[in-house]
């Protein structure tokens, strides 16, 4: 996916032709080819001119923005792709308890897996890291055999916890990381952490939605108002 990101605040974001131009105080900061652009991303105040705002629209290229600090606002989105029967089918497979539950499956012990190679690869330096690795193992042994969502969410807090742990074992003491803490991030790093899940998580929306799904029908995190 091509995705521009604009933080220079103050600019202003033109169309010229086929290409999109940051611009500010008449300087032109990036020119980025319209073609396969699927995602613009604007922080704080960025400005878009009308007739640049129609042809992102008429092109399918989500814009989204968030404050200068990185937190979602929203998102301005042409016509709905796909067909309602795909998403028909998207709703049904999510009330389907022991598809989603696989599914749901696949997605923790996915990430459980990926957790520990970044652990493995440190592992050499730093041999403290097995305990680590050792609960990560059981995160993904418990992901198996969970009978139900609840027993998923567990496992994977379970094992997020023993890496978040880990992970601040990697990291400077100077940046006072000792895990994973949220609204608000109270560490560089906790800060950066919820940001590059914001970002990730707009692309994955955009990604969603360009094959005509519904990004809010979820099948590890179930419906809630």
């Amino acid at each position: 996916m091509r995705v521009l990101y604009v933080v220079e605040q103050g600019a202003v974001l033109r169309r010229a032709g086929e290409l999109l131009l940051v611009e500010r105080d008449r300087e032109t900061l990036a020119r980025v080819p319209l073609l396969r652009l699927q995602l613009v991303l604007l922080f704080g105040n960025v400005h878009v001119t009308t007739p640049t705002l129609a042809t992102l629209l008429e092109r399918g290229i989500e814009l989204v923005l968030l404050t200068a600090d990185g937190e979602y606002r929203g998102r301005l989105v042409g016509p709905e792709s796909g067909s309602a029967e795909l998403r028909v089918r998207q709703l049904e497979a999510a009330r389907d308890e022991e598809f989603a539950l696989e599914l749901a499956r696949r997605f923790v012990r996915g990430k459980l897996r990926n957790q520990g190679v970044l652990l493995l690869r440190e592992l050499d330096e730093h041999p403290d890291l097995r305990s680590a690795l050792d609960a990560l193992r059981d995160a993904l042994l418990r992901a198996s055999r969970a009978g139900g969502l609840g027993g998923l969410l567990a496992s994977e807090g379970y094992g997020s916890g023993a890496y978040f742990t880990a992970l601040a074992q990697l990291l400077p003491a100077s940046l006072g990381f000792s895990g994973r803490q949220r609204r608000p991030p109270p560490d560089p790093v906790n800060a950066l952490l919820s940001l590059g899940y914001t970002l990730l998580t707009q692309r994955a929306v955009s990604a969603l939605r360009a094959v005509g799904l519904d990004p809010s029908v979820g099948f590890l995190h179930q419906f809630r108002p």
